[in-house]
């Protein structure tokens, strides 16, 4: 038996070295779309197009207004004398978020300190989650802003009680609350699901419609040897992948592997022959390419949704929770961010790997099923 696998994989490494072409985008396709959608797809703000309506413009306003010119989030736009002139450019989406400062702020903030001072953002309501974000860094900025006075006024020397409570946070695992530390881990998952289940379900679908699969069910080989021996080639590829897409992940955006790498590489071998058994699955049941192709977006955009790659799993309505659960690209996406963040062991992980390992079975019994079927 062990022969015949052998000789079987070398005749699909075989096929795969003609096919130099593709072979080469299914190394290269993961490293670009990890580059696009790190950058495009970001969930910090940064360098948000801000517009300011000065109607004080003096020193303290203007010390105001650099405080926020100051920082990574904010990037000037336009100044404007109205404000109808504001209101259109956040109509027509020029800027994102305006200032407006009224007439007397600086004697305000002199005389009574900043309880009485004013200052409006107006935000843009239209991107909610960057809203948020916005809104709470202008607040922050502003508190700032408003403490330093209070502590140049005072010469530094007065300590004010602003709650019987002291408040002390701490970030653990991602201190800065860097985004992409926490979409690389998702996006490598992502990735690898689909090129996994794409390049399986893409492979056998075209060999059917070729009349070379047909000719394959009546060899000698079982219908186990055949998956391994499809299994093997497309494996090695997807690993040699996302050792790619880790080696730009550290080196480009400085990404780090706390946890052990036994861990780590033992959660992707059995992800990788998870989504490879699916995807064998799928290209058994599809008639052509195109039938193919659509069920495998089927599989992948709820993959997205619910594997809570970009929204929590835990703010989902119950049901969908629930639902969540049949989704193995969840459990991947705990392992991978819980070794890179956190360093976290088979101990802390062992049901994330026992879901991945449910589906793994589930797959191949429903693949070698299928494989049997189709030989009879």
């Amino acid at each position: 038996m062990i022969f015949r696998i052998v000789e079987f994989v070398k005749k699909e490494f075989i096929e795969l070295s003609r096919d130099r072409k593709t072979l080469m985008a299914l190394l290269a396709f993961p490293t670009v779309l990890l580059m696009v959608f790190t950058y495009a797809a970001k969930t910090d703000i940064e360098d948000l197009p801000v517009a300011v309506y000065d109607r004080d413009d003096g020193y303290e306003s203007r010390r105001l207004v650099e405080s926020f010119l100051r920082t990574k989030y904010f990037e000037l736009c336009a100044r404007y004398s109205n404000f109808d002139d504001l209101g259109e450019a956040l109509d027509s989406g020029k800027c994102f978020m305006g200032i407006v400062i009224p007439p007397g702020f600086g004697d305000d903030l002199r005389k009574s300190g900043p309880q009485s001072a004013e200052v409006q953002l107006i935000v843009d309501g239209s991107i909610p989650a960057t809203a948020r974000q916005a809104s709470s860094y202008g607040k922050l900025i502003a508190s700032y802003f408003f403490g330093e006075h209070i502590l140049d006024a005072t010469g530094g020397t007065t300590v004010f009680d602003i709650a019987p409570v002291q408040l002390e946070s701490r970030v653990l695992y991602n201190p800065e609350l860097d985004a992409i530390l926490f979409m690389i881990p998702g996006l490598v998952g992502y990735i690898l699901t689909f090129l996994t289940v794409m390049i399986a379900a893409m492979a056998i679908i075209r060999e059917r419609e070729a009349g070379t699969f047909e000719q394959l069910l009546v060899t000698p080989l079982t219908g186990f040897e055949i998956i391994v021996g499809k299994l093997v080639p497309f494996g090695l590829i997807s690993l040699l992948a996302v050792a790619m897409i880790l080696a730009v992940s550290v080196w480009w955006f400085g990404l780090e592997i706390r946890g052990s790498l036994f861990v780590f590489t033992v959660g992707l071998v059995m992800f990788i022959i998870a989504s490879l058994n699916l995807g064998f699955f799928i290209s058994s049941i599809s008639k052509n390419q195109i039938q193919s192709a659509q069920l495998t977006i089927f599989y992948m955009l709820p993959s997205l949704i619910l594997s809570g790659m970009y929204f929590p799993i835990f703010s989902m309505p119950k049901f969908f929770q629930y639902v969540s659960y049949i989704v193995p690209l969840r459990y991947f996406l705990v392992i991978m961010r819980s070794v890179t963040l956190k360093g976290a062991g088979f101990e802390a992980l062992w049901k994330d790997f026992a879901g991945i390992g449910a589906f793994l079975v589930v797959s191949a019994v429903l693949t070698s099923f299928q494989v049997a079927r189709n030989r009879s």
